[in-house]
Formats: C-alpha cells, sequence, structure tokens
C-alpha cells in the first residue's frame, strides 16, 4: 500500500484549518475515513497541530521562561505523535493508499525560535537533523498569510489558539516558508484569493498528484548569476542541497527512467529511488520510494548506470515566488514557481536569463565520486 505523507502548514491566517475540513470533507466512506477517488480509495488519517493542543490545555509559550523550552516539548510530543500515526499501517488496510495529513510538521518550530542555532538544539536533544525532518514528507502544502498577501483580509476568528498580531503573523509566514526551503515538493499557495479558490487549488492539487504522481516544473532557464549579489541568501532565509541524480537501467524501457538521488545537506544525506515518466507534454515522478544507504548502494552496484547528474541547488522565497538556482559544473539553471497564478514575475538582483532550457542534462558518469 502506497503512503503519502502530507505536511500542511503556512502562516497565521492562511486558510489552514479550512482546508483541513475541505479535505476531510471528501471523505466518502465516513465510518472508515476512505476517500474514493476515480478507481482509487484512500485511507485519510489526520494529525491534529500539536501547538495549539498544548496552548488549549494550558502550556502557552508565552509563560515560558525561555520559549525553546516550549519548542522541546511541542517537538517531542509532535514527533511520537506523527510516529504512532504510522504505525497505523500495520492495520492492513483494504485500500490503494494511506494518506496522512499532520497540522504543522516537524520543521515548523524554527519559524518560533530566534534563529537556527535554537533549532539545532532541539535536533540534537532528538538525534536528528534538517534533511531528515525535510524528506520524511512527500507534499509539504504552505499557506501564505492573509497578513503578508491582503493584510485586510487577516484576523484571529479561526483559531481562539492564535495571539500573533499582523506584524508579527508576518514574521512568522515568512519564517515558516524559509523553514521548508529545499523541500522536493514544496507547494505555496497565495491566500489574497478567495478563500473557496485557495481550497479547491489546494484539492485540486492533491487530487492531482494521487491520481498522476508529482509534475515537475519545466520552467528552466540557462542563467548568469553574479555571486556579489547572492551574499544576501543565508542559512536562514535559504537552503543550499548538493544533488547527485544517477539513471540506472532498470529493465523498464525507454517510457520510464529509473533515477537514484542522493540528497546531501550539512554532510547528512537522504536517498530515494525514483521512476520518471518524460513525454512531450510533460515530466513526472510516478512513484517514489525513500532508501536507507544500504538499499542506495545496493542498488548502485546492481544495475547498469545509464548517466550521472550533479547539482547543488539554491532555494529561496523571494516577492511571492519559489525559486531554485541550480549550480553545475560548468552552467547555472534556474526554475520558478509563483505562489500565485498570472503572476508578474521580477527576478532576484544579479541573476540574468540567457535562454530557455528544455534539453535533458547529461553528464558523463563520474564512478569514483559515487
Amino acid at each position: 500500500m502506497k503512503i503519502i505523507n502530507v505536511a500542511l502548514t503556512g502562516g497565521p491566517g492562511g486558510g489552514k484549518t479550512s482546508v483541513l475540513k475541505a479535505i476531510k470533507g471528501l471523505i466518502t466512506l465516513k465510518n472508515e475515513n476512505i476517500i474514493e477517488l476515480a478507481s482509487k480509495k484512500i485511507k485519510l488519517i489526520t494529525v491534529p497541530e500539536t501547538a495549539t493542543e498544548l496552548i488549549s490545555n494550558g502550556i502557552n509559550p508565552n509563560e515560558a521562561l525561555d520559549v525553546l523550552d516550549f519548542q522541546n516539548i511541542l517537538f517531542s510530543i509532535q514527533k511520537a505523535k506523527e510516529e504512532a500515526s504510522l504505525n497505523a499501517i500495520k492495520f492492513n488496510y483494504d485500500t490503494d493508499m494511506c494518506m496522512f495529513i499532520y497540522d504543522r510538521g516537524l520543521l515548523d518550530g524554527m519559524a518560533y525560535l530566534k534563529d537556527k542555532n535554537e533549532f539545532n538544539k532541539i535536533l540534537f536533544n532528538n538525534n536528528t537533523n534538517e534533511i531528515n525532518l525535510l524528506d520524511k514528507y512527500d507534499i509539504v502544502i504552505d499557506l501564505l498569510s492573509t497578513a503578508t498577501c491582503a493584510e485586510e483580509k487577516y484576523g484571529f476568528e479561526s483559531n481562539a489558539s492564535r495571539f500573533e498580531d499582523t506584524k508579527w503573523a508576518k514574521k512568522v509566514d515568512s519564517k515558516t516558508t524559509n523553514a521548508w526551503l529545499g523541500h522536493r515538493n514544496l507547494k505555496i499557495f497565495d491566500s489574497s484569493v478567495p478563500l473557496d479558490e485557495e481550497i479547491d487549488q489546494v484539492i485540486n492539487y492533491l487530487k492531482d498528484y494521487i491520481l498522476n504522481g508529482q509534475a515537475i516544473v519545466n520552467n528552466e532557464y540557462r542563467v548568469e548569476v553574479d555571486p556579489g549579489e547572492l551574499y544576501m541568501y543565508n542559512d536562514e532565509n535559504s537552503r543550499k542541497i548538493s544533488i547527485c541524480d544517477t539513471e540506472i537501467d532498470y529493465g523498464l524501457g525507454d517510457i520510464v527512467n529509473t533515477v537514484l538521488t542522493k540528497r546531501t545537506y550539512k554532510n547528512n544525506s537522504t536517498y530515494f529511488l525514483k521512476f520518471i515518466t518524460d513525454t512531450e507534454d510533460e515530466k513526472r515522478i510516478i512513484k517514489e520510494e525513500n532508501l536507507d544507504l544500504n538499499k542506495y548502494n545496493e542498488l548502485l552496484l546492481r544495475y547498469k548506470k545509464k548517466n550521472q547528474v550533479k547539482r547543488d541547488e539554491l532555494s529561496f522565497f523571494y516577492n511571492k515566488v519559489l525559486y531554485k538556482l541550480s549550480f553545475y559544473e560548468d552552467f547555472t539553471t534556474m526554475s520558478f514557481e509563483s505562489s500565485k497564478e498570472d503572476m508578474n514575475i521580477n527576478l532576484p538582483m544579479g541573476i540574468d536569463i540567457i535562454d530557455n532550457h528544455q534539453k535533458k542534462l547529461e553528464k558523463k558518469i563520474e564512478y569514483g565520486n559515487i
């Protein structure tokens, strides 16, 4: 049974509560929490927001001597909740897949701390690291706060436990997005549109993912980058991940490309096996498996390597647009995805487009560096 882990996040007043309610509204078999979509049956399991539970029951960050102490409690409880929920797979549900919706993910705590150094203390206490937390979720849905997108719409009415004013909400919103930069499938939604429209966008995205897999953004451009203008992107507002993609001959012919991916951040790595369809119309990851190091190395040794591509990928969010700069050995590309349709794109300083880059990127295999 396929498992889909979804982190539902965003700043205050982004519509998270309403979106989660709408997702639950898709359930057709109420007694079993099952969504029927086309020919698929999806078991839906939701994990409630830990911060709201704590605050509603008297454990308030405003009363802590140090907010880090509150975030430590929150992190440990949420981590335990997520692990316990995943154990429900042992129930052997008679469905095609099981979708877990987490009301906030484990990286959200970054938004409420002074800096990443504080969050690193939580990671150390829990024997984990950023890239493992980042890559444990298949999808991250980030709903931008109305405080950022439409200040006149921002209010406190949707969540009785909310205490952020507008200025604070904007800051939390920005830091929340920054916490998830570099995720393989980060989708950012603009809350300036009517709430019903925002909900439809999220629901339609989830349906498309369930039925067809992850669409890969194809608006990639060769660019020239002025290194002096990148000084503003640091560890707090961007994330640079080293990625090694090795295409292997998995015996599936030319229709499906099989790729082993290694993602490295701060000396820690995650590993994936991806099955990708690449047609004239679109490119999609139709299946993705999270691997451990031993399985990754086993597959590298077992199958013939067709080609390998290495890059450093810098992700940052600028003017409501998610940018990814990919630094290859001898050239650089940029892709972007706006949080709102029909949005004018203003490129960041120091980045100039050379041409549209649609050709496949191929490098000679460097066996010694695998």
